[in-house]
């Protein structure tokens, strides 16, 4: 998968992702987050060079880093809701959700 197919499955995440705000803190949108980017669960299958989601949580909310082991690439979290807060919102403190964010793992890969 090249560069314009993981930005495409970015893109994908965000528009199809339908998660309110009050759902997003209570509700755990794993499941649905990785329908919509075409991913299955991840259970400790080999990823090789295969696109991957990695779950963190932050202040109580879910987000989600693309990440693939073959490419060296930026990533920014995705929120429930398919919102990319580091590019976004200008006041959210990207710095501070590396230090502080809980890493909870890798939770998809792709098919």
């Amino acid at each position: 998968m090249d560069l314009r197919k993981a930005l495409g499955l970015l893109i994908l995440c965000m528009v199809f992702n339908c998660c309110t705000k009050q759902e997003m803190i209570t509700k755990n949108c794993q499941k649905e987050f990785l329908e919509n980017a075409g991913m299955e669960i991840y259970n400790g299958q080999d990823l090789g060079c295969r696109y991957f989601f990695t779950l963190y949580q932050y202040k109580g909310y879910q987000y989600y880093l693309l990440g693939n082991n073959c490419i060296d690439m930026i990533s920014y979290p995705v929120s429930c809701e398919g919102h990319v807060p580091c590019v976004q919102n200008e006041f959210w403190d990207c710095e501070l959700f590396f230090k502080k964010a809980s890493r909870i793992g890798i939770v998809g890969v792709e098919k």
